[in-house]
């Protein structure tokens, strides 16, 4: 749904803006961590992957995927 998706992008630029705030930039970190499970490092033949797992990932594809859409 558009505004779950909103919501989150919302959430997703507070965190990344308090990442540049040395005031809340803790915060900021621990917000971030909370949403990843676990991260997969995958080798590749130029050196490796990451692979993000948790509510961060589906947030992103979601966020992703709206944005790269079409619009019209």
């Amino acid at each position: 749904d558009e505004q779950y998706r909103q919501v989150n992008r919302t959430k997703i630029r507070q965190i990344t803006d308090g990442l540049d705030d040395p005031a809340i930039r803790l915060k900021a970190i621990e917000a971030i961590q909370s949403l990843i499970d676990h991260i997969k490092v995958i080798p590749t033949n130029t050196g490796f992957d990451l692979e993000l797992h948790g509510e961060l990932s589906a947030i992103m594809a979601m966020v992703t995927k709206t944005t790269d859409a079409p619009q019209g």
